[in-house]
């Protein structure tokens, strides 16, 4: 390789496309795989306010409103609750799972706005 010669236009726009679309599937593989830590319902606070967990427990109760669904998790006689911003049909009462999302404090109690829902 000649080390005078410079790149083309053409060259450089290609070149640039296969790093934007390497760096694409790296970050989506990266986020597909990605597992928040699992954290006991008991021990979930105000100090874990903007970080993404895991909680796992019973579901013992479950509303829809609107397009949001409101699932409260229960574990070792601690409850939490988790918000969706969807409708979510396939979750029934006593259902055992883990909610994955960002912990928040709405009108003075911590809940989790879930992002997702893993059946055990």
């Amino acid at each position: 390789m000649d080390p005078n010669k410079t790149i083309s236009s053409r060259e450089l726009k290609y070149l640039s496309f296969a790093i934007t679309l390497l760096g694409l599937i790296i970050l989506i593989h990266a986020t597909d795989t990605f597992t928040p830590e699992t954290i006991q319902i008991k021990y979930i606070d105000e100090s874990f306010q903007g970080k993404y967990i895991s909680a796992c427990g019973t579901v013992t109760d479950i509303r829809t409103s609107k397009q949001n669904t409101f699932i409260t998790l229960e574990s070792e006689k601690t409850t939490i609750s988790a918000v969706f911003f969807e409708t979510i049909k396939y979750i029934q009462l006593n259902n055992n799972l883990c909610i994955q999302g960002r912990i928040e404090i709405y009108k003075g109690t911590v809940e989790i706005i879930g992002d997702k829902i893993i059946k055990q």
